[in-house]
């Protein structure tokens, strides 16, 4: 199940509108829909706020992760940058190279680990390059180790035709 389904059924399951849902959560009032139609692709903090709404982990909605709803209220995605150095720091791998390996601008990752929040594909990708969990990198939730059943067993770092 994808993030628009996720969040299609969470939202349907409380019985809310695209916009009720949107107003709830403090976002843009066409956010929710926009999400679900496969428009637009949140990043963190917009997904910290639909999870709170709907009751769930953000890492539930985000990538599936059943991880238990803890009632934290301030946003777990403001320590993004220091887990994602520390990511880094532990593969020993360069900003460079971090971003051959999971196909993102090196000026991106640049960015995020100054603190610019990355929408969820992005994040994705660069977790997969580190080995490390999408849900623990973008929000401290969870075993930081990558669950090997959901990505390839691949060395993450390895570059095709690098």
């Amino acid at each position: 199940m994808t993030l628009p389904q996720r969040l299609r059924r969470a939202r349907k399951a409380l019985g809310l509108s695209c916009s009720a849902l949107s107003v709830a959560a403090g976002v843009g009032r066409c956010a929710a829909t926009m999400i679900e139609n496969g428009i637009r692709i949140p990043r963190l903090p917009m997904v910290e706020q639909l999870a709170r709404v709907l009751g769930l982990s953000p890492s539930r909605l985000a990538f599936g992760f059943d991880l238990p709803v803890d009632p934290y209220e301030g946003t777990r995605s403001a320590g993004f940058a220091a887990r994602l150095k520390e990511a880094r720091s532990l593969r020993d791998v360069t900003v460079r190279e971090l971003g051959r390996a999971s196909g993102v601008v090196e000026g991106t990752v640049r960015a995020m680990e100054r603190g610019t929040m990355p929408q969820i594909d992005t994040l994705e990708a660069v977790a997969k390059a580190l080995g490390v969990s999408p849900a623990w990198l973008a929000f401290g939730e969870g075993p930081r180790e990558l669950v090997r059943r959901r990505w390839p067993s691949l060395d993450p770092l390895t570059v095709p035709g690098g």
